[in-house]
Formats: C-alpha cells, structure tokens, sequence
C-alpha cells in the first residue's frame, strides 16, 4: 500500500508515494468556489490510489480555493484588494489569500510532478468537455485519454495550473463538468474514469483504459445554433448536454407565450448536443442569466455536427 500524507497549511494537500520509480501525477479541484463536483472526484480518487498505486506519486488538492468555497463565489475577492489571480505568486508571509496562491505554486512546481489534472465545472447548460493545448502533442494526448464526447482546443495560457505545466514541458490538460453550485453524480463518475484513465496510461495504476466513442473536437464556429422563433418558456426534454442527437429529433420544448401551448424545438442537424438551455453571459455565476424565459432569436442549444 502507497504511503500516504496529508498536508493543511493552509490547504489540504494529498501526497501518496508507490515507492517506487515513476511519474507523478497532480490532480488539483475547485480553483473556483462555484465548481464542486472536483471535490468529490478527488476524494474517490485519492481512495482508489490508495489501495492501487503501483509507480510513481500523486499529488490531490481536493478544494484549491477555500476562499472562495467559502464566500460561495466563483472567485474569492479579498477585502483589501485584488482578486487571486493578480496576486500571484503570492507570499508566504502575506494576508490568507497570498499564503494560499504561494502553496499553490508550491505544489505546481513541484519537479518530481510530470502531468496536471486541473477539474473544473461549466454552467449546466453546457455538456462536458476536455480542454487542449493547441499543437502541444502530450496535451492532445491527454484529451484523448479522458474519453469526453468533446475536446475544445486553446490557445495556450500559460498562468492556469495546466497551462504552466505545459509551457514548461510537461504536460497537463482540463477537464469542464457539467454543472455548477452542486456535486452531479454523473459527473463525478465522468471525471474520476478521466483521472483513472490517465493513470492507468502513465503505468501508475492497474486496469485496462476505458473509452468511448471517439471525441470530436469542436471550436466555437463549428457549432449549429437551435434558436427560438418566438418568445416563451424553454423547457428541457430527454436529451442532455453531451448526448447524441439526430436531424428532426426534439432536442428541447417552448411554452409559447401567444398561447401557452407547448411546441417541439429540433435538431436542424444530427450530432452531438454541446449547449442546451438559456446561456447568456454571466450564467457561470448568476441565475438570471439562466432564466428559462427567452425572446425570438435566442439559442436554445448548439449542436457540434459530427463528421
């Protein structure tokens, strides 16, 4: 069994170490204090590496920001001033958010960690998808691996968790759930066969890699909207973020507000359901945004077509 090691100053931090020769492995959760469900894979996580890692480390920071998580926000904004990302690197003799961004670098520059996992959650009208960097090779490699539906390529970001590793030849890729303020059991179960995946493909850990169809890597412009021809109240069908749809299948339903009668929206083309439901800017953080009430011309869902 892995030796284990928990550090809490000021964050918890897992440490297993096999023992043995090998890579290590960061998994890191909940950089944003509205993205629960990366707690709950890093539990399960650090639980099946308990009982399996056979090479290498691992390193789990389950809540990377309990600023934030506590404040109940998507971003922790100290009273005295800046926001986190503007402090960094941080200080480890600074005010609670400066020691929390100088752990955090701590950890990610760690030099015996080789690859990142960096969890975060997307507004639930939003299917799940892995995020790489755009021509970096091992980043590609790891979307793959994480068996999501979708893979979103990026420019590269060098400041994010992943995006360090990857600038300074690692490698790291992250993974969006679906859905925000609450912990999604279909989710968690996505996220935790990504990290496993991952792990199994380093040689950390037993078990044969479990894939999906292949993933489709989709770009904004790539997407077909389905919108509204008139105003009303979306309702949601059968079909969730993330599903296959066919052309003419009902993807969602409108209460029309001339008459309060319900109608059938459907897929103009047949692929796979990227968005479903309002999304207007500001609906990672604001319920508003996401109000089912919507107007002629808005999108009430994207499809990515497949090839």
């Amino acid at each position: 069994m892995p030796h284990t090691r928990l550090t809490t100053d000021p964050i918890p931090v897992y440490h297993l170490d096999s023992g043995r020769p090998g890579p290590g492995l960061l998994i890191h959760a909940v950089r944003h204090g509205n993205e629960l469900s990366g707690a709950e894979v890093a539990r399960r996580f650090v639980l099946r590496a308990r009982r399996e890692l056979q090479r290498g480390r691992v390193v789990v920071v389950p809540v990377a920001s309990p600023l934030a998580l506590h404040a109940r926000t998507y971003t922790y904004q100290p009273p005295e001033g800046p926001n986190q990302v503007s402090r960094w690197p941080g200080r480890p003799d600074g005010d609670d958010s400066e020691r929390l961004i100088h752990r955090l670098r701590e950890v990610i520059d760690e030099p015996s960690l080789d690859v990142c996992v960096d969890i975060h959650c997307g507004e639930p009208a939003f299917a799940s998808w892995a995020i790489e960097r755009i021509g970096y090779a091992p980043a590609r490699e790891l979307a793959d691996l994480c068996a999501f539906r979708i893979i979103r390529p990026s420019e590269p970001i060098d400041w994010t968790p992943t995006g360090y590793f990857n600038s300074t030849g690692r490698a790291g890729v992250t993974l969006e759930l679906s859905g925000t303020y609450e912990i999604t059991e279909r989710e968690v179960r996505r996220g935790l066969r990504a990290c496993l995946n991952i792990a199994r493909h380093l040689g950390m850990m037993p078990g044969e890699i479990e894939l999906d169809p292949p993933s489709l890597r989709v770009a904004p412009d790539d997407l077909v909207p389905v919108k509204a021809g008139e105003s009303g109240l979306h309702m949601s069908s059968r079909p969730r973020p993330g599903d296959l749809v066919r052309a003419g299948q009902t993807v969602c339903r409108l209460l029309r507000e001339r008459d309060w009668r319900a109608t059938a929206i459907k897929a103009p083309v047949g692929g796979i359901l990227h968005t479903l439901g309002p999304n207007r800017p500001g609906a990672h953080n604001n319920l508003q945004a996401r109000h089912a009430y919507v107007e002629p011309g808005e999108v009430l869902a994207h499809i990515a077509p497949l090839p």
